[in-house]
């Protein structure tokens, strides 16, 4: 069923009712920390059932999620969402007394990480503090007896960005003050490290860096005690086990932003007020985090925060500039060892009209640097693993100024090249409805092109209408520690494509 231009504003409404819950997709990789606790208070286990796990419904969740090629991760196969998924499940489940049909899920497991670690250097980008979690999991999967043979120079890869990494970003700082550290606590050698000392960054809401990866490793070494206990049972009871949780902040800023950007917010007004009420009251002179309970300001929030506030009429001012800067140029957080695309360069094409006159950033500049970074035509970014999702927002960027139409139309391009037989675009041999809405968003800011530029647009929102009603399952392409899918953000995103085709559909007959 097709879904009109009325049907779709009431979608977008309705998805703005929850924009604030934080929902997420489920995450392997958390269940497995999870699954390690033991039945009793505290992270103890219970006198009389010591062999037992406190969540033992985990087990029949990870019996459902495994792939057929035994591996656990997000539906897209990407090989550090795969490995790091899968040793940390498998590190999970040999706490327990297994039966044959396990042990043999397991040996098949053990293979695919074997399998998926041989692809890990041809990916751009590494999922959130795998150079740190990754060797660690190993040597906790070995040592329960499973052998997984990874090639020696990928070991060698990961143990030089592992000290890369920790000379980054020192132990006894992260003691100190909060860092990004506090997301993946579970990497540190618990044996070497008093963790007692992290325990005064434990948010009011239970969580340890908003991880219940970290969270259930805090408990699991005395750290947390009771508020730790009820943030995973609420999660456990829930259903969902995510990778982030809460992420309030970051779920408003990017479900809030395709409106604004696309120029159709006009419709929510009442809808998004208390949204960008929030981002206000959250906002400080560093700038804004992820959410409440997450210690630590980024600049992919802040900068689209900083946006969407400026756009509404909320005059902030760019001073928080000064927090993410350094001698050796922007970055997203303190102590990271690589940048991202989009947070350093891309969002500033967005904010720049409310940007102080001393800021020393231009268009220009900005634009000639991601030209000159694109790979194929398409950029990678550190936050998602689609080209499309990052080569949308410079499509957007770029519109703005008619002196880059070179640029623009370059990208389009490529992606009406890339569109499949189905006329979706992105992963797999079907595509997906979220990296669809991305290409489509990127084709409608050129209509200069010929060669069936009009035909590719017209088709592509019509298979892209016909799918967004079906499919709600989204799949994984958000770069956490694993991947993960916010579900509010894909589907104000792909509802809110659709919406702005409708109004500008009159250009492509």
């Amino acid at each position: 069923m097709r879904l009109s231009k009325e049907r779709l504003i009431q979608k977008i409404k309705q998805a703005l009712k929850q924009v604030g819950t934080s929902q997420m997709s489920q995450s392997p990789y958390d269940l497995g920390w999870l699954l390690r606790l033991p039945a009793g208070r505290h992270g103890l286990p219970d006198s009389k059932n010591p062999r037992k796990p406190r969540y033992p419904q985990i087990i029949f969740w990870l019996e459902k999620l495994q792939h057929k090629d035994g591996s656990w991760g997000g539906q897209i196969p990407f090989a550090h969402d795969r490995v790091i998924s899968t040793l940390s499940v498998i590190a999970g489940l040999s706490h327990w007394p297994l039966n044959e049909k396990w042990r043999g899920r397991i040996a098949k497991a053990a293979k695919a990480v074997e399998l998926y670690s041989k692809k890990l250097l041809k990916e751009p980008e590494a999922t959130v503090a795998f150079e740190l979690l990754f060797l660690k999991l190993l040597k906790e999967v070995e040592n329960s007896g499973y052998a997984v043979n990874i090639p020696s120079k990928i070991l060698k890869h990961y143990q030089n960005l592992q000290k890369q990494k920790l000379d980054k970003l020192p132990i006894a700082a992260a003691m100190k003050y909060p860092t990004t550290l506090l997301h993946a606590l579970e990497a540190l050698d618990e044996n070497k490290i008093d963790l007692r000392k992290f325990e005064k960054f434990q948010s009011s809401g239970g969580s340890f860096g908003c991880s219940p990866a970290t969270t259930a490793f805090m408990l699991l070494r005395g750290v947390g005690g009771k508020k730790a206990e009820q943030y995973l049972n609420g999660l456990v009871k829930k259903g969902i086990v995510p990778v982030l949780w809460p992420m309030e902040i970051f779920e408003r800023a990017w479900s809030l932003f395709p409106l604004f950007i696309l120029g159709i917010n006009r419709y929510f007004t009442k809808q998004t007020a208390p949204h960008l009420k929030y981002l206000r009251q959250k906002w400080t002179k560093n700038g804004i985090s992820l959410g409440k309970d997450f210690l630590v300001p980024d600049l992919d929030d802040t900068v689209i925060a900083f946006y969407l506030l400026n756009m509404s009429g909320v005059l902030i001012d760019s001073d928080f500039l000064k927090y993410f800067s350094t001698p050796g140029g922007l970055i997203c957080y303190p102590g990271e060892r690589s940048g991202s695309f989009g947070s350093h360069y891309v969002n500033f094409l967005f904010a720049l009209p409310f940007l102080n006159h001393n800021d020393d950033y231009s268009a220009d500049t900005i634009a000639d640097f991601l030209k000159a970074s694109a790979k194929d035509g398409y950029w990678d970014d550190k936050w998602h693993i689609s080209p499309f999702y990052a080569s949308c927002r410079f499509a957007l960027a770029l519109s703005r100024d008619q002196t880059q139409s070179a640029a623009l139309t370059k990208i389009v391009r490529r992606i009406i090249k890339a569109k499949k037989k189905n006329n979706l675009w992105g992963s797999g041999g079907q595509g997906t409805v979220e990296e669809t809405a991305y290409a489509l968003i990127s084709l409608l800011k050129q209509i200069n092109i010929k060669n069936n530029f009009n035909d590719t647009i017209k088709k592509g929102f019509e298979s892209l209408n016909q799918s967004a009603n079906v499919r709600g399952d989204y799949p994984e392409m958000w770069v956490g520690k694993s991947l993960f899918a916010p579900a509010n953000i894909v589907k104000i995103a792909i509802f809110s494509a659709l919406l702005f085709y409708e109004e500008n559909k009159s250009s492509f007959r």
